[in-house]
Formats: structure tokens, C-alpha cells, sequence
């Protein structure tokens, strides 16, 4: 039997009740305990995890990013436009930060992928890439980007 700090009105037992039924969790006696499953000893430590860390695999298809002759700041932002993780809208709200995470222009949420590509500014600016460089830096996304710069400089 499970104890609680304080005792449930009607509804929090139907409640209670109800989850038990939807997850069955076998209970036991015995005191939990916490292991690092990572480290032969099953206690954490910085270095175990550094090693874990260091096994994972490079995204092979990274690799040109960081070789290719840029700026690393360049390098930095086309990485984090492919995670996901420029500081747009809804990155900045996702960290409680201001704004509501909507672009300011279009009202839908504010992406790398729409500041860049999708949002009415950047399809002005994409036009005139397309009139002063040729039809076929058509773009609609970064993989599209990639893929037009791909065919051109291979």
C-alpha cells in the first residue's frame, strides 16, 4: 500500500484508481535507488559521462559543414539552423525569454526555417537572389538550399 502526505477528497481516489488501472505499476517495499548505468561502479561522475559523450557518433553529413573554407561563425549558424536552434521566437520562448515567439510580419510561429525561408521578407529577398543569380536558387528550406548549392559547386 502506497502512503501520501495528505489524504484525497472522492475525486482524487476515482482518480488515483483510474491511473492504477491505465499503469500497472508493480509495487514494492524495497527503497529506490539511483545508478549510472554508464559507469561500471553505477555512480556518476563527470569523466564517465565525458566518455559517453565523446562514443557518440559525428552526423557524417556534418562533416563538410565544419571542413568547408567559412567563418566558424558561419559554421556555428548553418549548425544551428540545421538543429533548430537559432535564437528565433520560439527558441527565446521556449527559455521564458520575451515576446510571444510569433514573427512580427506573418503571426505564425518564428522558426529558423520561416525567418530564413518562409516568411514574406525572406521570399522579397529569395526573389532577388533568384532574378540577380538565376532561376535555380529556387529555395523553400535549408535542405532545398543545400541541395541547389550541392548540384552547382558537384
Amino acid at each position: 500500500n502506497i502512503a501520501f502526505r495528505r489524504s484525497f477528497g472522492p475525486a482524487e481516489v476515482r482518480e488515483w484508481a483510474d491511473l492504477r488501472e491505465v499503469v500497472p505499476l508493480p509495487l514494492s517495499l524495497d527503497l529506490d535507488s539511483v545508478s549510472w548505468s554508464l559507469s561500471p561502479s553505477d555512480d556518476f561522475s563527470v569523466s564517465s559521462a565525458y566518455q559517453a559523450l565523446c562514443r557518440l557518433p559525428v552526423l557524417p553529413w556534418l562533416s563538410p559543414l565544419w571542413k568547408a573554407p567559412l567563418p566558424l561563425k558561419i559554421k556555428i549558424f548553418v549548425w544551428q539552423l540545421l538543429r533548430d536552434r537559432l535564437p528565433s521566437g520560439t527558441e527565446v520562448l521556449k527559455r521564458h525569454g520575451p515576446g510571444n515567439g510569433l514573427c512580427p510580419l506573418c503571426h505564425v510561429p518564428e522558426t529558423g526555417t520561416h525567418i530564413l525561408f518562409s516568411c514574406i521578407a525572406a521570399q522579397a529577398l529569395w526573389c532577388f537572389v533568384r532574378e540577380a543569380l538565376g532561376p535555380e536558387w529556387e529555395a523553400t528550406d535549408l535542405a532545398g538550399f543545400l541541395q541547389v548549392r550541392a548540384t552547382q559547386v558537384g
